[in-house]
């Protein structure tokens, strides 16, 4: 069976309905719990792979980059939709985009 296992067809769940729901969500907080619902796909992935190499350092230094980055990522995009929201008093997206900016 092309040498998938349960890791890859939960990866591959979660990782559609993460693009699924971005497409839909249209509020800034959602979308960056999704992109970390995506993160955390990917990390498990990654471990799956380090898993199977033998506990390889490597593949867990990777894992463990991978999840301060995310880490970072996000904290980084919670900031800035802190900013749009005191800009636009909204964290809509299609509002933010309609919307001038206030001087």
């Amino acid at each position: 069976m092309l040498g998938l296992n349960i890791y890859h067809f939960v990866v591959i769940i979660i990782f559609a309905l993460g693009i699924y729901n971005i497409t839909l969500s249209k509020n800034i907080v959602k979308t960056v719990l999704i992109i970390e619902m995506m993160l955390g796909a990917v990390n498990l992935i990654l471990f799956q792979i380090s898993r199977s190499n033998g506990n390889d350092p490597l593949g867990q230094s990777v894992l463990i980059t991978s999840i301060v980055i995310g880490a970072g990522l996000s904290a980084f995009l919670l900031s800035l939709s802190v900013k749009v929201y005191r800009e636009f008093n909204t964290l809509d997206l299609e509002e933010v985009t309609t919307q001038e900016v206030h001087k």
